[in-house]
């Protein structure tokens, strides 16, 4: 009987401990892709809740969490340039050093930290300063991006009437060269995959004879798309053969009009307006 009591016991209190309860600063997550670099962010919100906050709540010239609760931790898929300085891909605690004119964003690799109490500054992999903005009122700590391109974007802390932003950048062309190079070397690649290359390629001024090669190829693949002979044109006028390339828009203009109803032809005009100034 008595190791039943035991048990059951061990039971309970098992599923007490176990029991999730709401905390004051809630749990969020935020994700934002720029160019082929994938960046999460996970942290909790605390709230202003009437009091001041930048040099009182969160002290000027001492370490922040960047948050409640565990460190903030935000993950890279690739590498990335932070202030002209390149992170490696991984993960990481974000802390701050908040002060009136300037902040200090560190950049640590101990990601299981909780606040401050163990931070070392051995395992910091960065360093930048940024400054501190005005900002509208906000009353739940936020990080968020702005000003996101194909190569760059604004990692953004904001909190009561104070933001601060870090410029992130990308080296997207590495990425995509590197994933054609491997696609079009693959045994199974077809004739999309030679399409999708060439057009990067020429919307890209990266090459403009291996385009045509590809897109040549594409279209020996599959000569029944008319987008495909549009590229093959752009790829010939691209090379200075605009005889190829009027015949290669005419053929694209054709079939498109043979394959879409009168009145529902909205590339009609692009290709007309590439016919024309091909010629």
């Amino acid at each position: 009987m008595k190791k039943y009591f035991v048990a059951a016991t061990a039971l309970i209190c098992g599923s007490v401990f176990a029991q999730e309860l709401p905390t004051p600063s809630s749990k969020a997550s935020v994700e934002q892709r720029i160019g082929l670099t994938d960046i999460s962010v996970a942290y909790h919100r605390p709230n202003v809740n009437d009091r001041d906050v930048f040099g009182a709540l969160v002290p000027y010239e001492k370490m922040w969490r960047t948050g409640a609760n565990k460190a903030t931790a935000l993950t890279f898929s690739t590498e990335v340039m932070i202030m002209d300085e390149v992170l490696p891909a991984g993960t990481y605690s974000l802390f701050a050093i908040p002060g009136q004119d300037q902040w200090t964003l560190v950049f640590n690799t101990e990601t299981e930290l909780w606040g401050t109490g163990n931070y070392k500054e051995e395992n910091d992999v960065m360093r930048v300063m940024v400054a501190p903005e005005m900002t509208n009122f906000t009353e739940s700590f936020t990080i968020d991006f702005q000003n996101v391109s194909k190569t760059s974007g604004m990692l953004c802390l904001r909190w009561a009437e104070t933001q601060a932003c870090v410029p992130i950048q990308v080296d997207v062309d590495k990425k995509a060269l590197a994933n054609i190079s491997e696609a079009v070397s693959s045994d199974d690649a077809n004739w999309a995959v030679f399409r999708t290359s060439a057009s990067y390629f020429i919307d890209n001024d990266v090459d403009h004879v291996q385009a045509l090669e590809w897109m040549k190829k594409s279209v020996e693949m599959k000569d029944d798309n008319w987008y495909s002979h549009y590229l093959l044109g752009r790829a010939y006028h691209l090379n200075g053969d605009k005889k190829m390339a009027k015949k290669s828009v005419k053929n694209a203009l054709k079939m498109y009009r043979d394959n879409t109803e009168e009145g529902d032809r909205p590339y009609e005009a692009m290709l007309e307006a590439a016919l024309k100034e091909w010629k």
